[in-house]
């Protein structure tokens, strides 16, 4: 879903679409990341249209009902109109989610578990995330995996060792029956990693998005 490092602060968020279901990544108020549908309960509009950045409380743009960034409703302007509606139930809905090695990781159905081999991403482990992009492309899931690089796929991963840094991509249908996909790139370099280390990772990622 995102790299911790994206969420920063209290507040700071991340939206991404998932196999047709649009997602919201926030950072709480107690340091740890919750992932909530980006679904206004009572019309089905998205309560946050931007890529990233932070937030006290998401709006939905039609009536204004407002969340927390625990997904708890906060306001219903006009509430007289919903006399003995549970505000509890009308929450944002969450996904069972996880970080781990510093990637958040939720699961593609509502209601299901997660079920994850640590071991295989221990490459992951002490590594500083460099750059991150995501990218909206206009061909199946099918044929956009396909333009993966070679490199071990872990859980709907692809890891890449470059020598010098990491490149770790995912890639998941966005479309409601999968017209398009979505890929996402990290750039990781090892913490504490020489200057070398960081000017190839660099490099890379001027070649990547030139």
């Amino acid at each position: 879903m995102a790299h911790e490092a994206e969420l920063p602060q209290p507040g700071s968020f991340v939206t991404v679409d998932v196999a047709g279901a649009p997602l919201l990544v926030v950072r709480q108020d107690d340091g740890s990341i919750a992932v909530l549908s980006n679904v206004c309960r009572h019309r089905g509009a998205r309560v946050e249209l931007q890529p990233s950045g932070r937030r006290k409380m998401f709006s939905c743009p039609y009536h204004r009902w407002c969340y927390g960034r625990d997904g708890g409703i906060r306001s219903m302007p006009f509430d007289d109109g919903f006399i003995g509606v549970d505000r509890v139930d009308r929450s944002l809905l969450h996904r069972a989610s996880t970080v781990r090695h510093g990637i958040v990781w939720t699961t593609t159905e509502p209601g299901t578990e997660l079920d994850l081999d640590t071991d295989a991403l221990a490459a992951l482990d002490s590594t500083t995330l460099l750059h991150t992009s995501r990218t909206q492309l206009d061909h199946t899931l099918d044929d956009a995996r396909a333009t993966l690089p070679d490199g071990t796929s872990v859980n709907g991963l692809h890891i890449t060792d470059s020598g010098s840094h990491l490149e770790v991509r995912t890639l998941w249908a966005s479309g409601l029956r999968g017209e398009t996909s979505e890929l996402a790139l990290w750039i990781l370099v090892p913490a504490g990693a020489p200057a070398t280390d960081h000017d190839a990772a660099e490099a890379r990622w001027r070649s990547l998005t030139a």
